[in-house]
Protein backbone atom coordinates (compact mmCIF):
# COMPACT_ATOMS: atom_id res chain seq x y z
CA UNK A 1 0.00 0.00 0.00
CA UNK A 2 1.33 3.42 -0.81
CA UNK A 3 0.86 6.81 0.82
CA UNK A 4 2.97 9.14 -1.25
CA UNK A 5 3.32 12.87 -1.32
CA UNK A 6 4.38 13.56 2.27
CA UNK A 7 2.36 15.74 4.62
CA UNK A 8 -1.31 16.51 4.16
CA UNK A 9 -0.63 20.13 5.07
CA UNK A 10 0.54 22.54 2.38
CA UNK A 11 2.27 25.84 1.88
CA UNK A 12 -0.42 26.65 -0.69
CA UNK A 13 -3.12 26.81 2.03
CA UNK A 14 -4.72 23.63 0.67
CA UNK A 15 -4.97 20.32 2.48
CA UNK A 16 -5.48 17.72 -0.23
CA UNK A 17 -5.64 13.93 -0.39
CA UNK A 18 -6.32 11.55 -3.25
CA UNK A 19 -7.55 7.96 -2.66
CA UNK A 20 -7.54 5.53 -5.60
CA UNK A 21 -8.20 1.83 -5.96
CA UNK A 22 -10.34 -0.58 -7.97
CA UNK A 23 -12.06 -1.67 -4.74
CA UNK A 24 -14.89 0.65 -3.70
CA UNK A 25 -14.76 -0.89 -0.23
CA UNK A 26 -11.08 0.02 0.20
CA UNK A 27 -11.66 3.53 -1.16
CA UNK A 28 -14.43 4.14 1.40
CA UNK A 29 -12.29 2.68 4.18
CA UNK A 30 -9.37 4.97 3.33
CA UNK A 31 -11.69 7.95 2.80
CA UNK A 32 -13.05 7.60 6.33
CA UNK A 33 -9.53 7.14 7.68
CA UNK A 34 -8.29 10.35 6.04
CA UNK A 35 -11.30 12.37 7.22
CA UNK A 36 -10.80 11.08 10.76
CA UNK A 37 -7.09 11.99 10.67
CA UNK A 38 -8.10 15.51 9.59
CA UNK A 39 -10.62 15.75 12.42
CA UNK A 40 -13.44 16.39 9.95
CA UNK A 41 -16.88 15.49 11.30
CA UNK A 42 -19.76 14.16 9.20
CA UNK A 43 -21.59 17.49 9.24
CA UNK A 44 -18.57 19.22 7.72
CA UNK A 45 -18.43 16.93 4.67
CA UNK A 46 -20.15 17.48 1.35
CA UNK A 47 -20.16 14.62 -1.17
CA UNK A 48 -20.04 16.34 -4.53
CA UNK A 49 -18.61 16.27 -8.05
CA UNK A 50 -16.76 19.58 -7.69
CA UNK A 51 -14.27 21.21 -5.32
CA UNK A 52 -16.15 24.52 -5.60
CA UNK A 53 -17.40 24.38 -1.98
CA UNK A 54 -13.89 24.04 -0.53
CA UNK A 55 -13.49 26.61 2.25
CA UNK A 56 -17.16 27.62 2.20
CA UNK A 57 -18.86 27.91 5.61
CA UNK A 58 -22.20 26.16 6.18
CA UNK A 59 -25.15 27.54 8.19
CA UNK A 60 -23.63 26.23 11.42
CA UNK A 61 -20.33 28.01 10.88
CA UNK A 62 -18.42 24.85 9.91
CA UNK A 63 -15.97 24.98 7.01
CA UNK A 64 -17.06 22.53 4.29
CA UNK A 65 -14.72 19.75 3.15
CA UNK A 66 -15.77 18.52 -0.29
CA UNK A 67 -15.34 14.80 -1.01
CA UNK A 68 -15.26 14.33 -4.77
CA UNK A 69 -15.80 10.85 -6.25
CA UNK A 70 -14.18 10.68 -9.68
CA UNK A 71 -16.49 9.32 -12.37
CA UNK A 72 -14.17 8.99 -15.37
CA UNK A 73 -11.13 10.44 -17.14
CA UNK A 74 -13.02 13.56 -18.21
CA UNK A 75 -14.10 14.23 -14.63
CA UNK A 76 -10.52 13.71 -13.38
CA UNK A 77 -9.28 16.30 -15.90
CA UNK A 78 -11.93 18.80 -14.75
CA UNK A 79 -11.02 18.33 -11.09
CA UNK A 80 -7.37 18.91 -12.00
CA UNK A 81 -8.32 22.28 -13.45
CA UNK A 82 -10.42 23.16 -10.39
CA UNK A 83 -7.52 22.29 -8.07
CA UNK A 84 -5.25 24.58 -10.09
CA UNK A 85 -7.81 27.33 -9.60
CA UNK A 86 -7.92 26.75 -5.83
CA UNK A 87 -4.14 26.80 -5.69
CA UNK A 88 -3.96 30.09 -7.55
CA UNK A 89 -6.68 31.67 -5.40
CA UNK A 90 -4.68 31.06 -2.22
CA UNK A 91 -7.75 29.80 -0.36
CA UNK A 92 -7.21 27.75 2.81
CA UNK A 93 -9.34 24.61 2.56
CA UNK A 94 -9.41 20.84 2.66
CA UNK A 95 -10.27 18.68 -0.36
CA UNK A 96 -10.55 14.90 -0.53
CA UNK A 97 -10.73 13.23 -3.94
CA UNK A 98 -11.55 9.52 -4.24
CA UNK A 99 -12.26 7.12 -7.05
CA UNK A 100 -12.10 3.69 -8.64
CA UNK A 101 -11.17 5.01 -12.09
CA UNK A 102 -8.21 3.60 -14.03
CA UNK A 103 -4.94 5.17 -12.93
CA UNK A 104 -3.88 6.00 -16.48
CA UNK A 105 -6.47 8.78 -16.23
CA UNK A 106 -5.22 10.21 -12.93
CA UNK A 107 -1.44 10.57 -13.38
CA UNK A 108 -1.54 14.38 -13.75
CA UNK A 109 -3.97 14.65 -10.84
CA UNK A 110 -1.66 12.55 -8.64
CA UNK A 111 1.26 14.80 -9.54
CA UNK A 112 -0.77 17.92 -8.76
CA UNK A 113 -1.83 16.60 -5.33
CA UNK A 114 1.78 15.69 -4.53
CA UNK A 115 3.03 19.12 -5.64
CA UNK A 116 0.46 20.74 -3.36
CA UNK A 117 2.00 18.85 -0.43
CA UNK A 118 -0.96 16.47 -0.25
CA UNK A 119 -1.08 12.70 0.03
CA UNK A 120 -1.87 10.05 -2.56
CA UNK A 121 -3.26 6.82 -1.11
CA UNK A 122 -2.98 3.72 -3.30
CA UNK A 123 -3.75 0.14 -2.34
CA UNK A 124 -1.09 -0.91 -4.84
CA UNK A 125 1.47 1.14 -6.76
CA UNK A 126 0.78 -0.63 -10.07
CA UNK A 127 -0.33 -3.95 -11.58
CA UNK A 128 3.07 -5.48 -10.80
CA UNK A 129 2.86 -4.59 -7.11
CA UNK A 130 1.98 -7.82 -5.29
CA UNK A 131 1.79 -6.24 -1.84
CA UNK A 132 -1.42 -7.27 -0.09
CA UNK A 133 -3.08 -4.06 1.19
CA UNK A 134 -4.69 -6.11 3.95
CA UNK A 135 -1.31 -6.53 5.64
CA UNK A 136 -0.91 -2.85 6.52
CA UNK A 137 -4.48 -2.63 7.79
CA UNK A 138 -4.06 -5.76 9.91
CA UNK A 139 -0.62 -4.77 11.23
CA UNK A 140 -2.07 -1.49 12.52
CA UNK A 141 -4.41 -3.40 14.86
CA UNK A 142 -3.49 -4.30 18.44
CA UNK A 143 -4.93 -7.81 18.31
CA UNK A 144 -2.97 -10.99 18.97
CA UNK A 145 -0.71 -12.53 16.33
CA UNK A 146 -3.09 -15.46 15.89
CA UNK A 147 -5.96 -13.08 15.13
CA UNK A 148 -3.79 -11.23 12.60
CA UNK A 149 -2.88 -14.52 10.93
CA UNK A 150 -6.54 -15.51 10.87
CA UNK A 151 -7.52 -12.24 9.19
CA UNK A 152 -4.77 -12.61 6.56
CA UNK A 153 -5.91 -16.14 5.79
CA UNK A 154 -9.52 -15.03 5.59
CA UNK A 155 -8.80 -12.09 3.31
CA UNK A 156 -6.49 -13.90 0.90
CA UNK A 157 -6.18 -11.69 -2.18
CA UNK A 158 -9.53 -9.97 -1.58
CA UNK A 159 -8.44 -7.38 0.98
CA UNK A 160 -11.88 -5.74 0.95
CA UNK A 161 -13.25 -8.68 2.97
CA UNK A 162 -11.57 -7.63 6.22
CA UNK A 163 -11.89 -3.84 6.02
CA UNK A 164 -15.23 -3.79 7.83
CA UNK A 165 -13.97 -5.82 10.76
CA UNK A 166 -10.74 -3.78 10.82
CA UNK A 167 -12.77 -0.58 11.09
CA UNK A 168 -14.88 -2.13 13.86
CA UNK A 169 -11.81 -3.27 15.81
CA UNK A 170 -10.03 0.06 15.39
CA UNK A 171 -12.77 1.75 17.42
CA UNK A 172 -11.69 -0.31 20.45
CA UNK A 173 -8.84 0.64 22.77
CA UNK A 174 -5.56 -1.30 22.37
CA UNK A 175 -6.35 -3.11 25.62
CA UNK A 176 -9.79 -4.15 24.37
CA UNK A 177 -8.35 -5.27 21.03
CA UNK A 178 -5.78 -7.44 22.81
CA UNK A 179 -8.62 -9.39 24.45
CA UNK A 180 -10.34 -10.17 21.14
CA UNK A 181 -10.33 -13.89 20.28
CA UNK A 182 -10.73 -15.68 16.97
CA UNK A 183 -14.43 -16.35 17.39
CA UNK A 184 -15.01 -12.71 18.36
CA UNK A 185 -13.43 -11.73 15.03
CA UNK A 186 -15.24 -14.41 13.02
CA UNK A 187 -18.60 -13.09 14.26
CA UNK A 188 -17.73 -9.65 12.82
CA UNK A 189 -16.76 -10.97 9.37
CA UNK A 190 -19.15 -10.63 6.42
CA UNK A 191 -21.43 -13.61 5.92
CA UNK A 192 -23.05 -14.77 2.71
CA UNK A 193 -26.60 -16.19 2.79
CA UNK A 194 -26.53 -19.78 4.03
CA UNK A 195 -22.96 -19.52 5.32
CA UNK A 196 -22.02 -21.86 8.17
CA UNK A 197 -19.59 -20.35 10.73
CA UNK A 198 -16.26 -22.24 10.81
CA UNK A 199 -16.46 -23.08 14.53
CA UNK A 200 -19.42 -25.38 13.78
CA UNK A 201 -16.81 -28.02 12.93
CA UNK A 202 -16.25 -28.51 16.68
CA UNK A 203 -19.35 -30.57 17.40
CA UNK A 204 -18.91 -33.42 14.87
CA UNK A 205 -15.13 -33.34 15.33
CA UNK A 206 -14.62 -33.02 19.09
CA UNK A 207 -17.90 -33.18 21.02
CA UNK A 208 -19.80 -35.97 19.28
CA UNK A 209 -17.13 -37.32 16.92
CA UNK A 210 -18.69 -38.57 13.71
CA UNK A 211 -16.45 -38.87 10.61
CA UNK A 212 -19.30 -38.61 8.11
CA UNK A 213 -20.85 -35.56 9.77
CA UNK A 214 -17.41 -33.94 10.14
CA UNK A 215 -16.78 -34.19 6.40
CA UNK A 216 -20.26 -32.93 5.54
CA UNK A 217 -19.91 -30.01 7.95
CA UNK A 218 -16.50 -29.10 6.55
CA UNK A 219 -17.88 -29.07 3.01
CA UNK A 220 -20.75 -26.81 4.08
CA UNK A 221 -18.31 -24.43 5.77
CA UNK A 222 -15.89 -24.13 2.85
CA UNK A 223 -18.74 -23.39 0.47
CA UNK A 224 -18.45 -19.85 1.88
CA UNK A 225 -15.13 -19.82 3.80
CA UNK A 226 -11.51 -20.64 2.95
CA UNK A 227 -10.16 -23.85 4.50
CA UNK A 228 -7.33 -21.85 6.13
CA UNK A 229 -9.92 -20.14 8.32
CA UNK A 230 -11.01 -23.54 9.67
CA UNK A 231 -7.38 -24.50 10.28
CA UNK A 232 -6.67 -21.21 12.07
CA UNK A 233 -9.50 -21.81 14.52
CA UNK A 234 -8.51 -25.42 15.14
CA UNK A 235 -4.84 -24.52 15.58
CA UNK A 236 -5.62 -21.79 18.09
CA UNK A 237 -7.93 -24.03 20.11
CA UNK A 238 -5.56 -26.99 20.18
CA UNK A 239 -2.51 -24.85 20.98
CA UNK A 240 -4.33 -23.31 23.93
CA UNK A 241 -5.55 -26.74 25.06
CA UNK A 242 -2.10 -28.30 24.82
CA UNK A 243 -0.20 -25.47 26.50
CA UNK A 244 -2.74 -25.20 29.32
CA UNK A 245 -2.36 -28.93 29.97
CA UNK A 246 1.42 -28.56 30.10
CA UNK A 247 1.11 -25.72 32.60
CA UNK A 248 -1.24 -27.78 34.76
CA UNK A 249 1.34 -30.57 34.83
CA UNK A 250 3.83 -28.00 36.12
CA UNK A 251 1.51 -27.20 39.03
CA UNK A 252 -0.42 -24.19 37.71
CA UNK A 253 -4.07 -24.83 38.49
CA UNK A 254 -5.94 -21.51 38.41
CA UNK A 255 -7.52 -20.70 35.01
CA UNK A 256 -6.73 -16.99 35.44
CA UNK A 257 -3.05 -17.74 36.04
CA UNK A 258 -2.91 -20.09 33.04
CA UNK A 259 -4.60 -17.54 30.76
CA UNK A 260 -2.16 -14.84 31.92
CA UNK A 261 0.80 -17.13 31.31
CA UNK A 262 -0.43 -17.86 27.78
CA UNK A 263 -1.23 -14.20 27.10
CA UNK A 264 -4.87 -14.89 26.24
CA UNK A 265 -8.18 -13.65 27.63
CA UNK A 266 -9.87 -15.80 30.27
CA UNK A 267 -13.07 -15.95 28.24
CA UNK A 268 -15.46 -18.52 26.80
CA UNK A 269 -13.06 -19.56 24.03
CA UNK A 270 -10.28 -20.16 26.56
CA UNK A 271 -12.53 -22.21 28.82
CA UNK A 272 -13.77 -24.29 25.87
CA UNK A 273 -10.18 -25.00 24.82
CA UNK A 274 -9.07 -26.04 28.29
CA UNK A 275 -12.13 -28.27 28.71
CA UNK A 276 -11.32 -29.90 25.37
CA UNK A 277 -7.77 -30.52 26.52
CA UNK A 278 -9.09 -32.07 29.72
CA UNK A 279 -11.23 -34.52 27.75
CA UNK A 280 -8.53 -35.45 25.25
CA UNK A 281 -5.41 -35.53 27.43
CA UNK A 282 -1.90 -34.30 26.65
CA UNK A 283 -0.87 -36.99 24.16
CA UNK A 284 -3.95 -36.83 21.93
CA UNK A 285 -4.16 -33.02 22.06
CA UNK A 286 -0.53 -32.84 20.90
CA UNK A 287 -1.20 -35.41 18.15
CA UNK A 288 -4.20 -33.45 16.85
CA UNK A 289 -2.24 -30.20 16.95
CA UNK A 290 0.55 -31.80 14.95
CA UNK A 291 -2.01 -32.95 12.37
CA UNK A 292 -3.28 -29.38 11.97
CA UNK A 293 0.21 -27.89 11.77
CA UNK A 294 1.27 -30.45 9.17
CA UNK A 295 -1.69 -29.93 6.85
CA UNK A 296 -1.43 -26.15 7.25
CA UNK A 297 2.16 -26.33 6.01
CA UNK A 298 1.06 -28.53 3.12
CA UNK A 299 -1.76 -26.28 1.90
CA UNK A 300 0.45 -23.19 2.20
CA UNK A 301 3.26 -24.98 0.38
CA UNK A 302 3.58 -26.61 -3.01
CA UNK A 303 1.42 -29.72 -2.58
CA UNK A 304 -0.10 -31.04 -5.81
CA UNK A 305 -3.22 -32.15 -3.95
CA UNK A 306 -6.13 -29.72 -3.66
CA UNK A 307 -6.10 -27.87 -0.33
CA UNK A 308 -9.70 -28.69 0.53
CA UNK A 309 -9.00 -32.38 -0.04
CA UNK A 310 -5.90 -32.30 2.16
CA UNK A 311 -7.78 -30.64 5.01
CA UNK A 312 -10.74 -32.98 4.64
CA UNK A 313 -8.45 -36.02 4.88
CA UNK A 314 -6.81 -34.56 7.99
CA UNK A 315 -10.14 -33.83 9.67
CA UNK A 316 -11.22 -37.40 8.95
CA UNK A 317 -8.09 -38.77 10.67
CA UNK A 318 -8.53 -36.41 13.59
CA UNK A 319 -12.17 -37.37 14.05
CA UNK A 320 -11.34 -41.10 14.05
CA UNK A 321 -8.64 -40.49 16.68
CA UNK A 322 -11.06 -38.55 18.91
CA UNK A 323 -13.81 -41.16 18.43
CA UNK A 324 -11.44 -44.00 19.31
CA UNK A 325 -10.23 -42.12 22.41
CA UNK A 326 -13.73 -41.43 23.69
CA UNK A 327 -14.86 -45.02 23.14
CA UNK A 328 -11.89 -46.35 25.11
CA UNK A 329 -12.20 -43.85 27.94
CA UNK A 330 -15.94 -44.30 28.42
CA UNK A 331 -16.80 -40.74 27.41
CA UNK A 332 -19.51 -41.80 24.96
Amino acid sequence: MSDSGGSVSSTHGLRVALVLDKSETWVRFKRDEVLASWGVAGGQVEYTDSVATAGVTNMFGDVITPVVHLKDATHAKRILGELEGLRDSGVSASVLIVGTVARNSTKRLEKMVTNLGGSVHLARQNSRDKTNPASEVIDALHVSQEVKTFLRDYAGDDYSLILGVARSLSTLTPQQQARIGLEDVAIRLPKTPGAVPPWEIDKPLFIQPDPDRTVKMFRRIIAHTHHLVVLSLLKAKLQTAHLSLRLKLLGMTQPTDIADALGVANNYQFKAATQLGGRLGVALTKRLLDEVLEVEAQVKGESRIDGNTLVEMTLLRMCLLVKHHMEHTGQR
